[in-house]
């Protein structure tokens, strides 16, 4: 996926592609096994007793539009829940490559 593709996924959008993978077993970067599920505005993960609300989903998903090179990983993000919301955005190939992988960002360049 491309970074331009990256980019064209609003916060909805990505809250809908998380919907339709609700209780699919999913590993954290540590390989720590989990589910979720989705009820109104938070994210139910079945290895905590507190919830990742919406809120913190969006804050952690601008931050991968904000600047994609530089979120490698779960601690990049920076919010509540990060291992499960840097999981789930793996699992649906939103997040699929580190900085060394991104293709080159051109932006401010001139091109001929």
């Amino acid at each position: 996926m491309t970074s331009n593709t990256l980019r064209g996924y609003t916060c909805d959008e990505v809250w809908e592609m998380m919907r339709e993978h609700q209780n699919e077993e999913i590993l954290t970067a540590k390989g720590l096994p989990f589910t979720y599920t989705m009820k109104g505005g938070e994210l139910f993960v079945s290895r905590r007793t507190k919830t990742i609300t919406r809120s913190t989903f969006e804050a952690a998903w601008n931050r991968v539009l904000e600047n994609p090179r530089a979120i490698t990983g779960p601690k990049k993000l920076n919010v509540f829940g990060a291992p499960y919301l840097w999981a789930v955005f793996k699992m649906l190939e939103l997040v699929p490559f580190g900085a060394a992988n991104c293709p080159p960002d051109r932006s401010g360049q001139d091109m001929e």
